[in-house]
């Protein structure tokens, strides 16, 4: 036999092989996948059976009554007369060192609340606005504090912020998310 034909008988066993190689490896596959897929169709849940996706809700989603999307004339019902009242929001001065910003969108509805304590104010504690479930970050050494959690299915994000020192304050805000109206 030349060495030629030697080659050629080489080249198409080797084909050969590596074609049943792949045929075989192909059939085993797909002898795996047909039993691990169930051949029934799966039956559709039924609204009573399946239990719905919990949807997060903040303890903190209103202040004082008022809350997102809240309407002009709610918030003035609810918080009285501003310092500034304009087509853009509102600024209160609640009481010694409790100062409460609205923030309108173009509708007039409320997309921002935003509260910061300072003074001899009251702040709400951190569990109060996230939940006993919230977990704390590592403050830093001074004690400044700084959380920021989204809430998708409410349409809205809440975050706390604490200032430590001489003159130490909280800001609480809720703004709307920019994909929910």
């Amino acid at each position: 036999m030349s060495k030629t034909l030697k080659a050629g008988v080489f080249r198409m066993s080797t084909v050969f092989c590596s074609g049943l190689l792949l045929f075989l490896s192909l059939a085993m596959a797909s002898s795996v996948l047909a039993q691990a897929v169930p051949s029934e169709k799966p039956k559709p849940i039924a609204p009573g059976d399946a239990t719905p996706p919990e949807v997060q809700i903040p303890p903190f989603q209103s202040y004082k009554g008022v809350e997102i999307g809240s309407t002009a004339d709610i918030v003035r019902e609810k918080l009285g007369k501003a310092e500034i009242d304009d087509k853009d929001g509102f600024y209160y001065e609640i009481g010694k060192g409790e100062f409460a910003q609205i923030r309108l969108d173009k509708a007039g509805k409320v997309r921002l609340i935003a509260v910061t304590y300072s003074g001899e104010s009251t702040p709400p504690t951190f569990e109060e606005v996230f939940g006993n479930t919230a977990k704390i970050e590592a403050g830093k050494a001074d004690g400044k504090l700084y959380k920021l959690v989204l809430y998708p299915e409410s349409g809205f994000w809440v975050t706390y912020s604490r200032r430590a020192g001489e003159k130490s304050s909280v800001t609480v805000t809720i703004q709307r998310t920019r994909s929910s109206k």
